[in-house]
């Protein structure tokens, strides 16, 4: 690969680590270090889950690029997986973040008659969706597109303005927006030209 594939992930990290430091210690040594970051690196105790999550996704995407050249394919962009690393692990913050809150569940509700609702999302990975539906949940239209992930709010962005290029594509009039980001749809409903 070139430069050294974890220094140049972990360069990435919001930790100043000498990595170098963790090259004469075995697997067992790795691990320790990563499930008791606190006690063996001096990890804030507050960062303890995110340091593990972004250990587990460098480890992950380091490995799954070595196997791509293992098999023909061309060598992966350090830059390009340092980056993906660093996302992936934002991610992976947000999701356990919602999960350990209260969630409420939620219930489709149907747009009124002769509305159409666009229900947006984004994937964890690299995809995004849009679909519409009528008053019965009818399903009339379905949109999905592969994107480059930047950061969920972005992403999510994204994934609105595909929903309303679909319904302006399709030639919906009356339709209501609705994806998980309230900011992204407040957003979208503040523009003038929109309501």
């Amino acid at each position: 690969m070139g430069v050294d594939p974890n220094r140049s992930v972990w360069s990435e990290s919001p930790w100043q680590l000498n990595i170098v430091a963790f090259r004469a210690g075995s697997v067992e040594d790795w691990i320790q270090h990563i499930l008791h970051p606190h006690q063996l690196i001096g990890i804030p105790s507050e960062d303890q889950h995110l340091f593990q999550i972004f250990a587990a996704n460098s480890i992950y995407m380091i490995w799954a690029a070595r196997n791509r050249v293992a098999h023909g394919e061309k060598h992966s962009d350090m830059k390009e997986i340092s980056h993906r690393v660093r996302l992936l692990s934002w991610e992976h913050k947000a999701a356990w973040r919602k999960k350990l809150q209260p969630t409420r569940v939620h219930v489709w509700q149907p747009p009124p008659q002769h509305t159409i609702k666009i229900n947006v999302d984004v994937a964890i990975r690299d995809d995004f969706a849009a679909i519409a539906l009528d008053f019965q949940g009818v399903v009339l239209v379905v949109g999905v597109k592969q994107i480059d992930a930047v950061e969920p709010l972005i992403d999510e962005a994204h994934a609105a303005k595909m929903g309303t290029e679909l319904a302006t594509h399709m030639g919906f009039r009356d339709i209501i927006l609705e994806g998980d980001y309230e900011l992204v749809i407040k957003a979208i409903r503040a523009w003038p030209h929109f309501s």
